[in-house]
């Protein structure tokens, strides 16, 4: 099944799920247990018409002082130039721009957030139900079981008892290993037994979860997680350095059958991806992408920083989302994709502001969410009255 259809079978397709749930598409339980829900409603909640800038195959420029900031690039640029790129976006457009804005480097778990866009268009369009469970996707064929592990054969019954929705909040109770590393599971000692916990109830932040929901997303669409991104992003945002040829899924499958889904994107092609996302997933010409409901319920907390462990952010839908009222008020709302080494596509809604960190091999020392989060206090304090 091919995930765009022509105006009239979508229509017929929308009116056939509106009539099977009484809404378009369904957004799950966002509490996150395991009950079963009803659809949602996926109409977007009433915003003031407003005339937003949106770059077309190049951003224009502006400078701090026409932002509303002071300049700081040489405080930046001091403090924040182990990068290989970062861009900054006001106002749909470039306030601030270092490296090299054409670095083509993976994403590293920022991935993630990209198949959360991904999710909400599938969701938005009522093709995917967040309510289906592991179980019924393995007896319908959409994904195939995993692997044995050690004396356990391939899935508990109380495992496929999670739904798509557990996983995008990676909360699906499965402890079952990954096929790449780079999540809580890669250390035994802090992650709970087999079968110990319900689906929906616990929050670790596992690479099974994220590669598992790639695996049910490609099988519901029936193609690549990258031949749908191409369709439905890359090309309606005219990224400026999209190569499809360059991705491929990854892992060792010995370990799980589902693989990884890497991405490789330039900061300023992550930076529209983070612009489409402030402006709720519309685009110009009042294109929406994705649903204004889905943008708020994808970057809202659900899994709190104190079970996340951070200091700053808790967990959404594949997002990380700010949570601590105590911060400024123009940073409420914050929320990041997140990936190791420094690739963040951070968005601050009340400064309307986009920062993308792009880092490779090449560079050196570390780079945090809490790095990305600083450069916007930075910002954030710099603001003309």
């Amino acid at each position: 099944m091919k995930f765009r259809l022509c105006p009239i079978l979508l229509l017929a397709a929308m009116l056939f799920v509106a009539c099977e749930s009484g809404d378009n598409g369904s957004y799950g339980n966002l509490g996150g247990d395991d009950s079963r829900g009803e659809a949602g409603n996926t109409e977007n909640p009433t915003t003031p018409d407003v005339e937003y800038i949106y770059p077309g195959k190049q951003w224009d420029y502006a400078t701090f002082e026409e932002c509303g900031f002071q300049d700081c690039s040489e405080t930046i640029q001091s403090v924040y130039g182990n990068a290989t790129a970062v861009c900054i976006v006001v106002g749909g457009k470039i306030m601030y721009e270092y490296g090299s804005p054409t670095s083509v480097y993976y994403l590293a778990s920022s991935r993630k957030s990209l198949l959360s866009m991904l999710y909400g268009i599938g969701v938005d369009r009522g093709i995917i139900d967040l309510n289906l469970t592991i179980g019924e996707l393995i007896d319908q064929g959409i994904i195939k079981e995993d692997i044995d592990e050690g004396d356990i054969k391939g899935l508990l019954d109380i495992e496929k008892m999670a739904t798509i929705e557990h996983c995008i909040m990676s909360r699906s109770g499965v402890y079952h290993q990954a096929s790449n590393s780079g999540s809580t599971l890669d250390n035994p000692d802090n992650v709970p037994a087999r079968g110990s916990k319900e689906p929906g109830s616990y929050y670790l932040y596992s690479n099974w979860d994220f590669n598992v929901a790639g695996a049910i997303f490609d099988g519901i669409m029936g193609e690549s997680i990258y031949d749908t991104f191409e369709r439905e992003l890359a090309q309606p945002l005219q990224f400026e350095a999209w190569d499809r040829t360059i991705h491929a899924y990854g892992g060792d499958t010995s370990k799980s059958i589902y693989k990884c889904y890497h991405f490789k994107i330039i900061a300023r092609d992550m930076a529209r991806l983070g612009y489409l996302m402030l402006r709720k997933g519309k685009w110009a010409c009042d294109e929406q992408i994705i649903s204004e409901k889905w943008v708020e319920k994808s970057t809202s907390v659900i899994s709190t920083r104190e079970e996340t462990g951070n200091e700053y952010f808790g967990y959404g839908y594949m997002w990380w989302v700010l949570d601590d009222e105590e911060e400024p008020e123009a940073l409420q709302g914050t929320y990041s994709a997140s990936g190791a080494g420094g690739q963040f596509i951070m968005v601050v809604p009340g400064l309307d502001m986009v920062i993308a960190v792009k880092r490779d091999d090449s560079v050196t020392g570390s780079w945090s969410i809490k790095k990305t989060y600083n450069l916007a206090k930075l910002l954030c304090n710099r603001r003309l009255q």
